[in-house]
Formats: C-alpha cells, sequence, structure tokens
C-alpha cells in the first residue's frame, strides 16, 4: 500500500481544510492534560507520569486519525500515522513553549529559556529533516546497486 496525497500540498490542504481550528488539536491535549492532572495526578510519582503518558498517548493518536480524515490521506498507515502524531505533539509543544513564555506569572529567565527553545526547535526539526532526507537517499544508491 502506498500513502496517497492529492495535487495539493499537505499545507494547502492543512489552510484549505484545517485552517485555525488545528488550535482545536491543541485545546484537546490542553483539555487531556488539565484532566489527567486532576484524576491522576501532576506526575509527582513514575506511576502518575506513566499514566499520564499514556493516556496523552491515546490522545494524541485520536487527533492523529481525525486529523488523516480531514486531510483526506490515506495508504500506508504507518506513514500517516507517524506524520499526523508528529504534527500534532510538535504543534503542542510550540504552542505550550511560545504560552509559558510569555506567562508572567514565571521568572523571566524561565521565560527567556523557552522562548529561545521554540527558535531553537525551527533549527533542530531543519537539522532533523535534512538528516532523515539524506539518509533515505540511501534506497536509490541501493537500487542502483541491484541493476
Amino acid at each position: 500500500m502506498r500513502i496517497v496525497f492529492s495535487r495539493e500540498t499537505l499545507a494547502v490542504r492543512i489552510r484549505k481544510r484545517v485552517g485555525k481550528d488545528f488550535r482545536q488539536y491543541i485545546d484537546e491535549i490542553q483539555d487531556t492534560i488539565a484532566k489527567t492532572s486532576r484524576e491522576i495526578g501532576i506526575g509527582h510519582t513514575k506511576r502518575e507520569r506513566e499514566r499520564g503518558k499514556r493516556r496523552l498517548s491515546r490522545k494524541i493518536q485520536e487527533l492523529s486519525d481525525r486529523l488523516t480524515l480531514q486531510l483526506g490521506i490515506y495508504g500506508d498507515y504507518n506513514i500517516a500515522h507517524m506524520l499526523m502524531t508528529g504534527m500534532v505533539a510538535f504543534a503542542w509543544s510550540v504552542f505550550i513553549l511560545k504560552a509559558k513564555s510569555l506567562d508572567k506569572r514565571r521568572p523571566q529567565e524561565d521565560r527567556k529559556a523557552m522562548a529561545r527553545m521554540v527558535e531553537d526547535m525551527i533549527d533542530a526539526y531543519e537539522e532533523i529533516l535534512k538528516q532523515a532526507v539524506d539518509y533515505g537517499k540511501i534506497y536509490d544508491k541501493q537500487a542502483e546497486t541491484l541493476k
């Protein structure tokens, strides 16, 4: 099975089909975290942290499935799942760091560190993408050697 996209780029599909509604994905993660904290705890113990991570993982999977449908992506479920979970998790991570970097109740040094981390994530993801693309090119080289 292969993954299938339309002729539109993924960015265009997100703008057209999701638009500013991507906020709903972030809000649902926030709600899950708040509910988990009330019901399980805020992570003082390893057990609380593990239970919280499992709930969060289930929520991200649910949102990933919804985003896959909303964008009309089908085919290789592994690729679709990894793409969508990455997008949802990345969006929330950037949101929370940016929000906390603006929270005046937090110490100024913490706020600066979080703001730097948002900027650093851009560079980090560019590097990750570059390395992944370069690594993926080995398939071209392997195919050539099999000829």
